[in-house]
């Protein structure tokens, strides 16, 4: 199957069974950060997705065509799921499509908290998720995935809230060393995004290492169906700026700007890629 539109791709699933066993195979492991952790402790799991060369899945908005990605949690009653961090996409742009596509070794990492009267044993949780392989051809699959966790007894003594001494797994290092294909927060960085007509002008300011005035940069917006766009930088009083699409605010109108800013760094031979986390609400000039 070519690739489609969502609407377009729905009605496809049934005619894709047969191809999906001839699809090649997304590898799909779970690393947890802790083997054990006290009632009141948090913990993070990471599901490393391995696709094969040649192929991509689409992201969690997929563009303008293809089908998010998705992941839903089930979790035993004293264990609670937080906001999943995606990594950020590549966008590919093909006969008049654009795509936003992760490709190579993924991950995607969820934060866990236990609850105080959490009983000690094991707690099993299970990670369902979707996708949609693509590379001249797209095939819809999914795949479910356990992740054992100890809840250990909590020692006298020991405080509510207070982590599990328990070193992180050596596993988890392999997950740390992605921590590059994660958008960064705003945190220290000043967001503000501002209507203005069509567009909405988004000012970033603090940002240390940002590319220069006139780079081009791509924005991936949250809003399910929008396109990444790729615009260059602009400076504005102290800060810099890139000009986006009003449809890219999301809510009642001004709404809000969700998504991901990708600016390219280069230094001597090196190309790498940083990205930042963008939620801010939209003010109106």
């Amino acid at each position: 199957m070519t690739r489609c539109g969502a609407l377009a791709c729905a009605f496809a699933f049934a005619a894709m069974r047969g191809a999906s066993a001839q699809a090649p195979e997304v590898r799909v492991a779970a690393v947890s950060e802790f083997g054990e952790v006290a009632p009141g402790g948090a913990f993070r799991v990471a599901l490393r997705l391995n696709v094969p060369e040649g192929w991509g899945i689409d992201w969690i908005n997929p563009g303008t065509t293809g089908l998010p990605i998705t992941l839903a949690w089930r979790t035993p009653a004293a264990v609670s799921a937080g906001a999943i961090r995606w990594p950020f996409p590549e966008r590919r742009e093909a006969d008049g499509e654009v795509t936003h596509v992760l490709r190579g070794t993924v991950y995607v990492v969820t934060p866990f908290g236990v609850a105080n009267d959490a009983r000690p044993g094991t707690a099993e949780l299970r990670a369902e998720l979707t996708w949609l392989l693509c590379s001249t051809n797209c095939i819809r699959q999914q795949r479910s995935v356990s992740v054992p966790v100890w809840i250990e007894r909590k020692p006298s003594g020991r405080s509510p809230g207070t982590a599990s001494p328990v070193a992180p797994s050596p596993a988890w290092s392999q997950v740390e060393a992605a921590a590059g294909s994660f958008p960064a927060s705003a945190e220290g960085i000043t967001l503000r995004a501002v209507a203005a007509g069509d567009s909405v002008r988004l000012e970033i300011a603090g940002l240390t290492g940002a590319p220069p005035a006139g780079s081009l940069v791509i924005f991936f917006p949250a809003v399910t169906g929008r396109a990444a766009v790729v615009a260059p930088l602009r400076r504005v009083a102290g800060a810099v700026a890139v000009t986006l699409p009003a449809t890219f605010a999301a809510g009642a109108s001004p709404g809000r700007l969700t998504g991901v800013l990708v600016g390219v760094l280069v230094h001597g031979a090196a190309v790498t890629s940083r990205a930042l986390a963008v939620d801010v609400p939209v003010a109106v000039r």
